[in-house]
């Protein structure tokens, strides 16, 4: 008992055996030389309640200084670039005539207003049953005057289009286009007897063209006149203008 309590004083009066170490670090190695100074790195400690999710930059509201007097609910204005004020087109209406221009009548057939004609009623209680017009030899240059039957010629033309309207598909036939012409009395030329159409638009003798069948032989530019001043559509071919002026001059005709 004697030797125990001797050990246990010995370890109480031995030095404290010194336990082990871990080994050193190694040493830092030294970076290169940077060619500028090198830039202060700042450091933000976040506290539990900043490390929550923040929401995505882009989804962000910007925020407003409200020293302007500015309601929570208002937003800036915006500038905007002044609007140019546009200047509204003004569509004229198909054929429209700006004046009812009264003129002297050119024929006893013909009315006051530009290509316009007396219907047939009018002219058969007038007793005008015959159309007159000029025309000219285009090979001796003769001119004389003939006539077509009011009522006979108007009955074949009027009788052509309600047959053959569905088939013309708003266009005239090549016989109106390229028209028979009379023959010549004085040299007896066939196809020869070509109608004298004036200069003046207002004096061409339109009654006339229609029962002879000849207003072919205006020109382009003369259809559109009379299809300016019975309001029906002057564009296209000739062929579609002069189916037109056709028609107008039945309707005129035969109101009917």
């Amino acid at each position: 008992m004697e030797e125990f309590d001797d050990e246990r004083l010995a370890l109480r009066l031995s030095p404290p055996v010194p336990k082990a170490q871990p080994p050193p670090l190694p040493a830092p190695q030294p970076t290169p030389a940077m060619s500028g100074p090198v830039p202060p790195q700042h450091y933000q400690l976040l506290l539990p309640q900043q490390q929550l999710v923040q929401p995505h930059p882009l989804l962000m509201l910007p925020t407003y200084n409200h020293g302007n007097n500015m309601h929570d609910d208002e937003l800036p204005q915006v500038p905007q670039h002044p609007r140019i004020p546009q200047r509204a087109r003004r569509l004229p209406a198909h054929g429209q005539i700006k004046e009812e221009e009264v003129l002297e009548a050119p024929f006893v057939w013909a009315t006051n207003k530009h290509a316009g004609i007396h219907s047939m009623d009018h002219l058969l209680a007038n007793g005008i049953d015959t159309i007159y017009g000029e025309v000219q030899c285009k090979k001796c240059n003769h001119v004389s005057q003939i006539g077509f039957d009011l009522q006979r010629k108007f009955a074949e033309i009027g009788n052509y289009i309600k047959v053959n309207q569905q088939w013309m598909h708003d266009r005239a036939p090549e016989y109106w286009m390229n028209p028979e012409l009379p023959t010549c009395s004085n040299c007896k030329e066939p196809n020869s007897m070509k109608p004298v159409i004036p200069n003046n638009k207002h004096e061409i003798n339109w009654l006339f063209l229609f029962l002879g069948q000849m207003l072919g032989c205006c020109t382009l530019d003369q259809l559109k006149y009379f299809c300016k001043y019975t309001q029906n559509h002057r564009t296209g071919a000739k062929d579609r203008v002069l189916y037109l002026t056709y028609l107008s001059l039945c309707k005129q005709l035969d109101h009917v």
